[in-house]
């Protein structure tokens, strides 16, 4: 695999190589050299997706903020900072995309250049985290020099998928529906056999590294067992059906919503769970995100 394959798509905190306690984070939009905890506002300000570089050229990188999704690490006037995408879409893409090198210090660690600006590097100075050109100093190296912690190898988000839906009821009226609760998986590798097994099993014999985001999410659907079948490619299922009444009134609008989660890994496999949480609205809009 290569370098980039090894990092698009995981959540990453980035540790200075000559500062080990230290990580880059944003703090009112602009990025500084902190020392971070593993949860909290600093941990959440310092945990960065990375993804393609958003200006769409090959082999650019961007750093996606986990707490400001819409935001990205940027260069301007020299300094680094999180920028709403949506706000300043030009030359934004430019100054959020990154080459992505070994590091400048140390194969440890990972260097970022300016993809506009080339031999300019993300690099800390006075605790602010900045572009400068590379002078070839031992000194300028380790501070371009960063060291990658992965957070999270799954990523995860759910929504609202709408069932039923009727703007303008005729009568009152009474709605029977069969309930579809269950889960699907895919992933790329071979299974030898078809078996049944709760969930926490799974975990241990056939679905390591989706880590224990996923173990509770399959736990808040509701769902115990899912159903392994042996392919090249596999994926099974699982799905329950249940009847369950719901009414409405003359004149009212009518709409059923299922909350479905999704999960994906780095390495192929891709969830997705229909879980048994269900909301009824008058109108056409879903329901908000369940606590």
């Amino acid at each position: 695999m290569d370098l980039i394959g090894k990092f698009l798509g995981r959540q990453f905190r980035f540790k200075s190589v000559n500062y080990p306690d230290r990580s880059f984070r944003h703090r009112d939009a602009k990025l500084w050299l902190d020392r971070c905890e593993t949860k909290g506002l600093s941990g959440l300000d310092s945990t960065f997706t990375i993804v393609p570089g958003i200006s769409g050229i090959r082999n650019g990188i961007s750093f996606k903020s986990e707490n400001y999704p819409d935001h990205f690490i940027r260069h301007t006037s020299s300094e680094c900072f999180i920028t709403n995408k949506n706000t300043y879409p030009q030359p934004f893409r430019q100054d959020a995309t990154w080459l992505l090198h070994p590091g400048l210090f140390n194969e440890e660690g990972l260097s970022f250049e300016a993809s506009n600006f080339p031999g300019f590097y993300m690099r800390h100075k006075d605790y602010r985290v900045r572009i400068d050109h590379r002078d070839g100093s031992e000194l300028f190296n380790k501070d371009a020099t960063w060291v990658p912690d992965l957070l999270k190898d799954v990523r995860t988000h759910g929504e609202w998928a709408l069932v039923h839906g009727n703007d303008n009821l005729a009568a009152d009226w009474k709605y029977s529906k069969e309930l579809d609760v269950g889960m699907e998986i895919g992933e790329a590798k071979t299974t030898e056999k078809t078996e049944e097994f709760t969930w926490t099993a799974g975990m241990e014999a056939g679905a390591e590294g989706l880590g224990m985001s996923v173990k509770t999410m399959f736990e808040v659907s509701g769902m115990q067992s899912v159903t392994k079948v042996s392919s090249s490619t596999w994926q099974s299922s699982h799905f329950e059906k249940t009847a369950e009444e719901y009414s409405g009134k003359k004149g009212e609008g009518f709409y059923l919503w299922q909350w479905i989660l999704y999960a994906s890994t780095a390495d192929g496999a891709v969830i997705t769970v229909k879980t048994n949480l269900y909301q009824q609205t008058t109108e056409h809009k879903p329901p908000k995100s369940p606590e």
